[in-house]
């Protein structure tokens, strides 16, 4: 009799372990098919991989999450949520590696409260009501390949550092809002490379601070008649050379751009509706002249580096002084000629993420 009471208490004591031991990580470790959340409370690296139930906690000061095809899917919270006893010290950076999706169904997909960095050479897709991707403090963003849905906020950060990286946002609200609680720090968005496509009910690109925009391309589009902007900044802005445009964009419309010896530079299949637009790309020259078709309509474009509108608060602005098409001369208009350069069909674009409704083939960017 003692013999087996022993025996059940070993087997109470090894299955407590295993629970602790998976809800509370230290050091470093592997979770694959994980049914309850995790939290990492000490500094090291983890690696996460098949389906995980969120949320997944961050408490320690200095943590790396490998995402190695993990699926993490949160019915109550944050998939992966950020705290710490002193968020200002606090660092995660996730380390993208194969694909890897984040779900919440009642907030947002990553809520960091220190600061957040995203790395690596996979592919990470969110889906939430709430803020997509969100730091209190510093995100920085520097290689890897993002697709970003929410009702709400796309990325928000205090301030907001994009290095690299094939980045897709669908917003219900702003696309990229830098914005701060802390009376200390002044917010700021910049951009020195990679590849932004921004699709917002709201502004596209929002800082209440600064906005740097000094390499890279940027394909912001709004769909917002009456209170919003493609580019808004409370503070002065720095952008490399862009045009904007305002009319009536309908989702499926292609955009293909050119230069003056016919070359395409880009094309583009609209994810959503959009009532304006801002396209900067890195190789546009300040003053130069392009042409804009959107399905069997072109115009001529001159570009320019300003762009934003700044009024605290955001608002209806002119985008940046090109005249729209409603604008244009009407002489201007019509089907694009024969020496105008040969542009994509647009049955063959590749330029959107698979998992939105666009084409399905994905081109280089």
């Amino acid at each position: 009799m003692f013999k087996h009471k022993k025996r059940l208490f070993i087997i109470i004591l090894i299955i407590t372990a295993i629970f602790f031991g998976a809800c509370s990580k230290q050091g470093s470790s592997s979770d694959t098919n994980t049914d309850i959340g995790s939290e990492y409370s000490e500094s090291g690296t983890y690696t996460l991989s098949g389906n995980i139930t969120g949320p997944v906690v961050v408490s320690g000061e200095k943590v790396t999450l490998i995402l190695d095809g993990a699926n993490i899917h949160s019915a109550s919270g944050p998939a992966i949520l950020g705290e710490a006893a002193d968020p200002a010290s606090q660092e995660i950076t996730i380390e993208l590696v194969n694909n890897n999706t984040l779900e919440s169904e009642d907030d947002g997909a990553i809520n960091a409260k220190g600061s957040l960095i995203i790395t690596g050479n996979g592919r990470l897709t969110t889906n939430s009501p709430d803020k997509g991707i969100h730091s209190d403090y510093t995100l920085t963003i520097q290689s890897g390949t993002l697709f970003v849905t929410t009702d709400d906020e796309g990325i928000e950060a205090s301030e907001i550092i994009i290095e690299d990286g094939d980045i897709t946002v669908v917003a219900g609200e702003d696309g990229i809002n830098a914005s701060t609680d802390f009376e200390d720090i002044t917010p700021s968005f910049t951009m020195n490379g990679g590849f932004l496509r921004l699709y917002s009910q709201s502004d596209g690109l929002d800082s209440n601070g600064y906005l740097n925009i000094t390499g890279g391309t940027a394909l912001i589009f709004i769909n917002a008649p009456t209170d919003g902007d493609p580019l808004d900044s409370d503070l002065p802005a720095t952008i490399t050379p862009g045009f904007s445009q305002s009319g009536n964009f309908k989702k499926g419309d292609t955009l293909a751009i050119s230069n003056a010896i016919e070359d395409v530079l880009l094309t583009e299949t609209l994810l959503t509706d959009a009532t304006s637009y801002v396209i900067i790309l890195p190789f546009f020259l300040e003053g130069e002249t392009y042409t804009v078709l959107i399905n069997d309509t072109f115009q001529e474009v001159t570009v320019s580096s300003q762009l934003q509108n700044q009024s605290p608060g955001g608002g209806p602005g002119n985008n940046g002084g090109f005249p729209g098409p409603n604008n244009q001369d009407p002489n201007n208009q019509g089907q694009i000629p024969e020496n105008q350069g040969q542009f994509p069909d647009p049955n063959q674009q590749g330029q959107n993420p698979p998992n939105f409704p666009a084409p399905e083939q994905e081109g280089e960017e």
